[in-house]
């Protein structure tokens, strides 16, 4: 019902915006050709409302034992979407926005959605008493906008949502997390038919609205799975399943600060765009980073099934694909500011 939903919705969307002219027009930064809607966010918001409407119509008793939370999460997604959705229509100043984002992150976390638990590979769980607020406050503020870091190609972000939406899916089954699986299945079918229109080349873009949106969602999801089981490999299986938003969100920080520049200043040194300045097309590069999501994916699905044994090669594994992807990043980017520099001289 939601692909079918969003399939519906996605077109009479695109024709609002074209006759609105609520467009994202080409610039230096963007690689689109000409000026196309970016509100696909509102498809995605409203087919997952319809969805989880219907789920919970027929499985009620899917959210037992979740009590108020699902009042607090309702409101912090409202919230973090209409954040998004006016920043697409009048952008919003980063400090605004952080602002925004961490005090619905701080509701959260005094609603009782925080990591209580530290868990090292090799060491004992570590209790975090009041540093569980930063750390969890830093957690959510990552994931909330690791989606609108990769969204970048067309049809990056959306695909990459897909395949994580359906991993953290089959995670909350097993894990006996309803909440997760109910969230991720509504999230999935969204995103499904939304690349109908958004596969290169894109009609529509997720815009801020559905990046954050989506975002939150893997933000939240993360952080209340564990509450149902938890252990290390509880919390680390749907941080390895965010792979590919993660490694972007990591490597941006670490090229942006070792930069001495803004954490948040926008740039064109995503990993995407290190692919494309190797010289493959966007669709090549779109679906690597498909591939490379699908890796993720397994890994965390194997991490799962596996337990403890490989908790500590596969979470190895990962921090070195982090930190050879921050390197990367940051070899690019210095060489393109050296070149740029040589030019303008």
């Amino acid at each position: 019902m939601t692909l079918a939903s969003t399939l519906s919705l996605v077109p009479v969307i695109i024709g609002f915006c074209h006759r609105r002219k609520i467009l994202d027009f080409p610039s230096q930064r963007k690689t689109h050709p000409q000026p196309t809607p970016h509100l696909g966010g509102v498809a995605i918001f409203i087919s997952c409302v319809i969805a989880w409407t219907v789920g919970y119509v027929l499985w009620p008793g899917i959210l037992s034992g979740y009590g108020k939370l699902i009042i607090w999460l309702s409101l912090g997604g409202i919230v973090i979407f209409g954040l998004g959705l006016v920043d697409d229509l009048k952008p919003i100043r980063f400090r605004d926005k952080i602002l925004i984002e961490s005090l619905v992150g701080l509701l959260l976390i005094a609603a009782g959605v925080k990591i209580r638990l530290l868990f090292i590979p090799g060491w004992h769980p570590l209790e975090l008493g009041w540093a569980s607020w930063p750390l969890t406050l830093l957690w959510f503020l990552g994931l909330l906008n690791s989606i609108n870091l990769i969204d970048g190609l067309d049809g990056l972000a959306a695909g990459v949502s897909a395949i994580a939406a359906a991993t953290l899916l089959v995670v909350g089954l097993h894990y006996q997390a309803g909440l997760v699986a109910f969230l991720m299945a509504g999230a999935l079918s969204a995103c499904l038919g939304f690349l109908r229109y958004n596969f290169i080349p894109a009609k529509i873009f997720l815009g801020d609205s559905g990046s954050l949106f989506l975002g939150y969602l893997f933000a939240i999801s993360s952080l209340t799975c564990p509450i149902k089981s938890y252990t290390a490999v509880a919390m680390f299986v749907p941080l390895v399943a965010l792979g590919v938003p993660v490694l972007e969100t990591v490597s941006s920080f670490v090229r942006r600060t070792a930069g001495l520049k803004r954490f948040y200043a926008a740039d064109n040194l995503h990993i995407y765009n290190l692919l494309i300045d190797l010289g493959l097309s966007q669709k090549t590069a779109v679906l690597l980073l498909y591939t490379v999501s699908l890796f993720f994916s397994g890994l965390s699905l194997l991490l799962m099934t596996a337990g403890h044994r490989l908790i500590l090669p596969i979470f190895s594994l990962v921090l070195v694909l982090t930190l050879a992807a921050s390197l990367c990043s940051y070899i690019l980017g210095y060489k393109l500011h050296t070149r740029s520099k040589r030019m303008a001289v």
